[in-house]
C-alpha cells in the first residue's frame, strides 16, 4: 500500500464511528452507517469488512479505512476526551456476522449524552 493510498483511506475513516469492544476490540460503523465491522488490534491487525479480506491476500500490510479509523481511537485523534465502550453483551452474531443491538445502540447514545 502506498503512502498516497494510506492517506486517502485515511481520510475515509476520519468521519466513522468507533466504539471499543473489549480489549484491542473495536466495532467500527460502515461508511453508509448501516453495518459496523469488528476490527481486532491484538498482534494483527484485522477487520471483518469484504475490503480488508479480499485485499490482505495480495497485500498483507493492507489496513483498510476502518482499522485506521481504530488506530486514530486508540492514538487520541477522536477529538473528544472519554471513550464510549460498546458492552459485549450488545453484540449479536448472526449467521457469522456481528450486528450491534438497539440497546447497545441506545447504551452508547447514554454514555455519549445523547
Amino acid at each position: 500500500m502506498t503512502a498516497t493510498q494510506m492517506e486517502q483511506k485515511n481520510n475515509k475513516g476520519n468521519g466513522l464511528h468507533v466504539f471499543p469492544a473489549g480489549n484491542d476490540n473495536f466495532m467500527v460503523e460502515s461508511s453508509q452507517g448501516k453495518i459496523f465491522y469488528k476490527v481486532f488490534l491484538n498482534g494483527s491487525r484485522t477487520c471483518t469488512c469484504a475490503d480488508y479480506v479480499n485485499s490482505v491476500q495480495k497485500d498483507p500490510g493492507f489496513l483498510c479505512k476502518h482499522i485506521l479509523a481504530a488506530i486514530g481511537l486508540t492514538t487520541g485523534n477522536n477529538g473528544n476526551g472519554k471513550k464510549p465502550v460498546l458492552d459485549e453483551r450488545f453484540i449479536m452474531n448472526l449467521k457469522g456476522k456481528d450486528f450491534v443491538l438497539y440497546a447497545g445502540l441506545l447504551d452508547l447514545a447514554h454514555q455519549k449524552g445523547i
